[in-house]
């Protein structure tokens, strides 16, 4: 294998976590690498750790971030630069295992597969286990008439799960030749997810593996943590208007559309609400930016997924 894998890195005041994640990367046993660092405005000593990385290993390229413009801002920027066959992202707080790079790389040049999706673990800040997050082994052909059912099948376990970036290999002439980027600097919350769903409008084959390859490190004083609750609403309206904008360019059907609409706006809802006792409802039903919506009833329905018909059973991974 000589093809290019370029890491993208986002740092932001993580002194105490960066050395090890970026060692994670360092330290791969595929060496082929582009490693991108992005100082997305850090105020500690992350620039001149960052700097002394940069001056040690030829690979690493050095980018500011903007302060104000988020971690969607900041892995933009990485985009942009990047040079390789494939793009790994990874947040400066989390670590991957010595050979992800390696096995994800063989996996996608074996399967010919557009993305490569592994295991992972949930940690805490003290790296104790929170929750194993697993996939079932199988390989996926996508095309036109089965990618809506999916993409509505692993939205329905989005809440479980999760679509973190830090989980997933991707290919880079995808995402060069469709202009993707990470959506809104505010959908601070939902970004990973957003991102997600628009690469898989245009991939052709997924490949899962049964490899445990990234760590995830659940913090206390993240942004998403410290985000107010009340308007992730305001961000989950954004979210689906922009998929919505791309599903529009991409399926024909019209009730499907709507389906695809209102389906991602039931699980935001559901994931939202269990946030804390608040009648997002009747919040929803307050903005001004929801005329997209049609029927608010439907999502009040707990069997709204299990009725739909394209909720196609074959794509469930149990």
């Amino acid at each position: 294998m000589n093809n290019i894998v370029s890491v993208i890195i986002i740092i932001y005041n993580d002194e105490n976590l960066i050395r090890r994640s970026v060692d994670s990367i360092i330290m791969q046993t595929y060496s082929n690498l582009e490693i991108i660092l992005v100082t997305d405005g850090a105020r500690d000593k992350c620039r001149e750790i960052c700097d002394d990385y940069a001056r040690k290993d030829s690979r690493i390229k050095l980018v500011d971030g903007n302060l104000k413009g988020g971690s969607s801002e900041a892995k933009n920027l990485g985009l942009k630069i990047m040079t390789g066959d494939y793009v790994y992202i990874l947040d400066g707080s989390d670590y991957v295992v010595d050979n992800l790079i390696e096995i994800a790389l063989l996996n996608a040049l074996e399967s010919s597969a557009d993305l490569v999706v592994f295991n992972y673990n949930k940690i805490d800040e003290y790296d104790n286990l929170l929750s194993p997050v697993r996939f079932n082994p199988a390989i996926y052909e996508i095309d036109d008439h089965n990618r809506l059912s999916y993409i509505i099948n692993n939205l329905n376990q989005y809440r479980s799960r999760g679509w973190q970036v830090g989980n997933r290999l991707f290919k880079a002439e995808i995402i060069r030749k469709n202009n993707m980027c990470f959506w809104d600097n505010n959908l601070i919350s939902t970004e990973d997810l957003g991102f997600s769903l628009n690469y898989t409008l245009y991939l052709s084959k997924i490949s899962y593996i049964a490899d445990v390859l990234y760590y995830y490190k659940v913090r206390k004083d993240s942004v998403r943590a410290q985000s107010p609750k009340e308007p992730r609403i305001k961000e989950a309206t954004r979210l689906c208007r922009l998929i919505e904008d791309k599903v529009r360019t991409s399926f024909m059907d019209a009730k499907v559309k709507k389906k695809y609409l209102l389906l991602i706006f039931a699980l935001m809802n559901d994931q939202l609400a269990k946030l804390h006792s608040y009648n997002y409802l009747e919040s929803l039903s307050s903005l001004e930016d929801i005329s997209c919506i049609e029927d608010k009833s439907s999502m009040n329905d707990k069997s709204f997924i299990e009725k739909s018909s394209m909720h196609d059973k074959s794509f469930i991974d149990k």
